[in-house]
């Protein structure tokens, strides 16, 4: 495994009891735990990002359901049809400070960011980054005198 010049370096102390037994996953059972835990994380990703994959099943037994709820769809990696069929972490809110909703429900225009996170009757439920649906700016006067 060569590391990229784009990669974040983790170093793991493991007792030599967990080497031994993890070492029993390589392909001949006494081969570099590297490759085994290089799997093991290539496998744990794949569960987040992927919805409908095994791994997903796998990740819920071991951390629980909370985890999913850190998680929007991800538009930015569409299938060639427009379908939206991955995940990604939930980005902050650009604003500041910045308001409760997930980056998804922002949009940016000319004038600059704006939530769309609304409470079911078009309301801006409060939102703290002061931004309202039609990208106007919450401090005009709407009075022409």
């Amino acid at each position: 495994m060569t590391e990229q010049p784009d990669q974040v370096t983790v170093t793991l102390a493991l007792s030599p009891r967990w080497v031994t037994l993890l070492a029993v996953l390589s392909e001949d059972g006494h081969g570099p735990v590297e490759t085994v835990i290089y799997q093991l994380i290539d496998h744990a990703q794949q569960g987040v990002y992927r919805p409908g994959s095994w791994e997903r099943g796998w990740l819920t037994q071991a951390f629980g359901y909370d985890w999913q709820s850190r998680l929007e769809p991800d538009t930015d990696d569409t299938t060639a049809d427009g379908r939206v069929v991955f995940q990604r972490p939930v980005r902050p809110c650009p604003n500041d400070p910045p308001c409760p909703h997930p980056r998804s429900t922002h949009v940016h225009d000319a004038i600059g960011w704006y939530c769309t996170g609304f409470d079911g009757e078009g309301e801006n439920e409060g939102c703290a980054c002061g931004a309202i649906p039609d990208g106007s700016d919450p401090g005009e006067d709407d009075d022409d005198g």
